[in-house]
């Protein structure tokens, strides 16, 4: 599975596509993409449903709303029902992010992250020591992000506080998504890393890889010396290596 292969959009209701995601919903995708267990649990899931090697074109249905019949309820209500404790179990993920695994089984298309409402809602939990706190951080499967509230506390201020922080803090939770234990985070160059390894599966060596890669990126200067490309490269490798290590190979 290639990241050049996967359709991005904005909505399902309708299905809308855009051409430009953030680097951020790159890098979510990627995350999936890579692990060796996802790519062949997709495979089988898509060979099973009769779809092709790469998944359905989603462009075909552009428009329309994700349930309407044409575009296939039966298959995307199933996957619904079916994945969400084997994926949530295996990365950590919020219920609500499983309509993008199916998109991505389905139809190779991925919700930019900057588009996805309500990814990371959960149930709150009170937890009123440092101490419990600390356990809490350290054994729960979700990333989550603390508030310290001090003892003798108003529930005024608490929520005055809250109401006036509360864009800035949503930001910072979007932003270390996926920073948590359930999925490792890779390395800041995972996307031009990605395109090295794509490139170089063409061009055969750095050399003619750096020259592709220079024309494109004028401004990053690493890009005109081999050796930097490589380097690059040899990180991202190691980064999927590392990321693959912390799930098992069979479920």
């Amino acid at each position: 599975m290639e990241l050049s292969q996967v359709v991005f959009l904005k909505s399902v209701n309708p299905i809308t596509i855009i051409d430009n995601p953030s680097n951020r919903s790159k890098e979510a995708v990627l995350k999936f993409i890579k692990d060796e267990w996802f790519e062949n649990w997709v495979l089988t899931i898509r060979k099973h449903l009769n779809l092709p090697e790469n998944g359905a074109d989603i462009r075909l249905v552009e428009g329309k709303n994700l349930f309407e019949p044409t575009v296939a309820p039966n298959y995307i209500s199933l996957m619904l029902q079916i994945f969400p404790k084997q994926l949530i179990d295996r990365y950590g993920l919020a219920e609500d992010f499983m309509v993008n695994i199916t998109l991505m089984v389905y139809f190779n298309a991925f919700i930019a992250l900057e588009y996805f409402q309500g990814l990371v809602e959960r149930d709150f939990e009170f937890v009123p020591t440092k101490a419990l706190t600390a356990y809490k951080l350290h054994t729960f499967k979700h990333e989550v992000a603390t508030i310290l509230i001090p003892y003798h506390s108003s529930k005024k201020k608490f929520k005055e506080w809250v109401d006036k922080n509360w864009e800035n803090m949503e930001k910072q939770m979007d932003e270390h998504l996926f920073e948590g234990t359930g999925i490792l985070e890779i390395h800041k160059n995972t996307v031009l890393g990605e395109e090295i390894d794509t490139l170089l599966k063409q061009e055969k060596t750095y050399p003619k890889v750096a020259t592709k890669l220079i024309d494109k990126y004028p401004e990053d200067k690493r890009l005109a010396d081999p050796e930097q490309v490589r380097i690059i490269h040899k990180r991202y490798l190691d980064d999927l290596a590392s990321f693959a290590k912390q799930f098992p190979t069979e479920q």
